[in-house]
């Protein structure tokens, strides 16, 4: 039972957790750094899921 409740842990964390973190800090580093420097378009966080997810 144990094993299981940790397995289903691990998994909520790697598929849930992380893109979700991930998603926004580059969300928040690409408009506040690219945004102003570069003239990109802004992100919004599915995009900077995506883009965490495709690299």
């Amino acid at each position: 039972m144990k094993k299981i409740i940790k397995t289903i842990a691990t998994l909520f964390v790697f598929v849930v957790a992380v893109p979700s973190i991930a998603g926004f800090a580059i969300t928040e580093l690409w408009n506040s750094i690219l945004v102003a420097v570069c003239g990109f378009a802004a992100f919004g966080f599915w995009q900077s899921v995506g883009l965490f997810l495709l690299g």
